[in-house]
C-alpha cells in the first residue's frame, strides 16, 4: 500500500503547507447548527457507551487567508489530451448543449502544455452551465490534480446547504450568484467558480467575508453520558485503551456517582495529542517541512505524548503503520487507524476511528483544515471524486 500526499497541496495557493501543531489555532467560528439524525440529540450506544451528537460550523481566522486568494484568478483548466482532435471528443463525449460545448472547444489552446491542452474558457459559458452539466463537466477535470479547484473546491453537505450562508452577512445578489454556481457530488454541493463572484464584491474587506464563509467546514460534537445504571469498568476498558485507564477511570466513575449521572464532552476521553488538536487550525507556514504533517501523521499520532515528526516523511509513515499496526475486520475500536484506498492500492487518506462510526480527521494537511470529528461516511464521500473507495482499518500490535 502506497502513502500518498494530498495533491492539491502544490497546486492552489490557498492549500499551502500546515505547520507544526504547537502554533495551532483555534477556530474563528464555533456555531451550533440543525442536526441530521445521527447528530440530534437521540442518543445511541455500543460499547463506547451512550452517545449524542451535535454539528457545528467552523471557520478559518481571517489572518489565515491569503491576502491574494480573495483576488479574482483567470479561469484556467487543463485537459490531458494530445491535441486538438483529442479534446474535441473529450467535449463531445461529455454530451453538453452544443453551445457550451462549441465554446469551450473553441477556448482549447491548440498549442498545448507538457502531456495535456489548457483551456481559457469565457466567463459567461461557465455561469450558464446547469447545475447537472457542471457536475459532469468538473468530474471529469477533477480527474486530473492540475484542476485543483475542480478535485478540491468549497464544499458543503446537501443538507446543510442553508447553514453554509447563515448568518454570514453576504449580500443576497452574491448568495445568489453563488448558489448558482453549486453542484452537487457524492451527497455535498460544491463550488469550483468563486472567481466568478469575486468581482461582483467591491471591497477587500467583503472578498475577505466571502472566502472565510465559503471555507466553513461541518463538525460534530460528542457527548458520552455516565449514569449510576452504566457499566463503568466497560467504558473505561472503551475509552482507555491506549495505556489510559487509571486517566479515565476516575473522571468517568466521577459522573457515575451522581444520582442524575453526567455528561462529558468526547474531548476529554481522546489522548492529549488529539485533544490538543481537535477544533483548531494549523498556523499558515513557508516552510516545505510542514507539508507532510497531513493526515496520516495525524493518524500514527494518535496516541502519541509528543507529536513525532518521523511520521512526516510518508516512507517512515509507510513503514511505521506496516510494521506497527495489523489489518483488522470485525467491531472497529478507538484508535483503529482507517485507512481509504483507490482500486490502485494508493492510500489516499487515513483517519482514526473514536466511537458510533465517527472518526478523527484532518482531511488534507492544508492550514485551511481544521482537525474535526466527522462521519466517517463523509470523509469516503469526501475523498471519492472518481473512483470508488475501500475502507480498510488497521489497529496498534500489542505491546
Amino acid at each position: 500500500m502506497v502513502l500518498l500526499v494530498p495533491w492539491v497541496l502544490v497546486v492552489w495557493l490557498w492549500l499551502r503547507p500546515a505547520h507544526a501543531p504547537a502554533d495551532r489555532k483555534p477556530s474563528a467560528a464555533f456555531r451550533p447548527v440543525p442536526t441530521d439524525a445521527h447528530s440530534s440529540g437521540g442518543k445511541t450506544t455500543g460499547p463506547w457507551g451512550p452517545l449524542s451528537f451535535s454539528r457545528i460550523l467552523i471557520e478559518p481566522p481571517e489572518d489565515f487567508i491569503p491576502v491574494v486568494f480573495t483576488t479574482p484568478q483567470p479561469i484556467r483548466w487543463f485537459l490531458p489530451v494530445a491535441d486538438a482532435a483529442a479534446a474535441a471528443r473529450f467535449w463531445q463525449d461529455l454530451a453538453l448543449p452544443p453551445a457550451a460545448r462549441d465554446s469551450l472547444q473553441r477556448a482549447t489552446l491548440s498549442a498545448g502544455e507538457a502531456a495535456g491542452l489548457l483551456v481559457r474558457p469565457d466567463h459567461a459559458t461557465v455561469l450558464d452551465l446547469s447545475p447537472a452539466d457542471r457536475t459532469k463537466l468538473y468530474a471529469a477535470l477533477a480527474a486530473h490534480p492540475r484542476n485543483a479547484l475542480q478535485r478540491d473546491p468549497f464544499r458543503c453537505r446537501v443538507d446543510a446547504v442553508e447553514d453554509w450562508f447563515e448568518g454570514s452577512g453576504l449580500p443576497a445578489d452574491v448568495v445568489g450568484l453563488t448558489r448558482r454556481l453549486l453542484y452537487e457530488r457524492n451527497g455535498s454541493m460544491y463550488l469550483s467558480d468563486h472567481d466568478l463572484v469575486l468581482p461582483r464584491i467591491p471591497t477587500a474587506e467583503g472578498r475577505l467575508r466571502y472566502i472565510k464563509v465559503m471555507s466553513r467546514k461541518t463538525a460534530l460534537l460528542g457527548l458520552l453520558h455516565v449514569g449510576p445504571e452504566s457499566d463503568v469498568d466497560a467504558l473505561v476498558r472503551y475509552w482507555g485503551q491506549g495505556r489510559r485507564s487509571k486517566d479515565i477511570e476516575p473522571l468517568l466513575q466521577s459522573l457515575a456517582r451522581r444520582p442524575e449521572g453526567g455528561r462529558i464532552d468526547l474531548v476529554h476521553l481522546l489522548p492529549a495529542f488529539a485533544r490538543r488538536l481537535l477544533y483548531t487550525y494549523p498556523t499558515p507556514s513557508d516552510d516545505p517541512a510542514d507539508l507532510n504533517r497531513d493526515c496520516h501523521w495525524t493518524s500514527l499520532n494518535f496516541y502519541s505524548a509528543e507529536a513525532d515528526d518521523r511520521f512526516a516523511d510518508l516512507a517512515q509513515a509507510r513503514t511505521a503503520l506496516l510494521r506497527d499496526y495489523y489489518q483488522v475486520n470485525g467491531a472497529p475500536a478507538l484508535g483503529d487507524i482507517v485507512m481509504l484506498v483507490r482500486p490502485d492500492g494508493q492510500g489516499i487518506h487515513s483517519c482514526v476511528y473514536v466511537a458510533d462510526d465517527v472518526v478523527f480527521t484532518k482531511n488534507g494537511a492544508a492550514f485551511s483544515v481544521p482537525w474535526t470529528l466527522a462521519r466517517l461516511e463523509n470523509v469516503v464521500a469526501f475523498y471519492t471524486v472518481t473512483e470508488p473507495i475501500e475502507v480498510r482499518r488497521y489497529r496498534l500490535k500489542p505491546r
